[in-house]
């Protein structure tokens, strides 16, 4: 039907999004987060800097990464939504 197909381009347009949100993070952002971490600890290590701002300093490493999780569980969601629309698995990468 004809709502049939607009739920699934709206969905397929939705992963697509996410899909490329995700690789946004897997190539980007998770990278940086990754070198703010090493950063941090390396100078609270080395005496440079206290606790506190060693905590202050990782914030946006934690931010990054829990928003990289929900942006994960979203396109698993429509993943999801979209198989159980077509009755199939999608292939990989989708």
């Amino acid at each position: 039907t004809s709502q049939l197909g607009t739920q699934l381009r709206t969905l397929r347009r939705q992963l697509q999004r996410a899909r490329a949100s995700l690789d946004y993070y897997q190539l980007t952002a998770l990278p940086q987060a990754r070198l703010i971490l090493d950063t941090a600890e390396k100078s609270f290590r080395a005496g440079d800097i206290d606790y506190v701002t060693y905590v202050v300093n990782t914030e946006p490493a934690w931010q990054i990464q829990a928003s990289y999780l929900d942006q994960a569980q979203r396109y698993n969601e429509l993943v999801v939504n979209l198989e159980s629309l077509v009755g199939a698995d999608l292939p990989a990468g989708q």
